[in-house]
């Protein structure tokens, strides 16, 4: 269900900013209890709520939706932590990465 789906990279990206659903629902200008029926797939948003979750988490809406690319969830989850970092940052996760399975990048 496209909800449910949603609701995960939601999740996903509002703890990767370790952000709580209240500081979540306090920058949107809504409740903790929407954020929670948000996340668990229970209503359907808004494009325009997405877009303020986005901006909430001070990222871009197109990569909000790109941690949904994926089905596997360790990779949204992955995907989401390095959403929120600088592009050096990524650049020595991707080195870390590199060295610990010993593959080009």
């Amino acid at each position: 269900m496209i909800n449910n789906r949603i609701g995960s990279i939601i999740r996903n990206f509002r703890l990767s900013r370790t952000m709580t659903q209240e500081q979540l629902a306090d920058k949107i200008g809504a409740s903790s209890g929407y954020i929670g029926n948000i996340e668990r797939g229970n209503i359907n948003i808004t494009i325009k709520t997405l877009n303020r979750i986005a901006e909430a988490c001070e990222t871009d809406f197109v990569d909000l939706i790109k941690i949904g690319s994926t089905e596997d969830e360790a990779n949204a989850k992955i995907l989401a932590l390095l959403l929120t970092k600088e592009p050096s940052e990524r650049r020595r996760a991707l080195n870390v990465l590199v060295e610990m399975f010993r593959i080009d990048p």
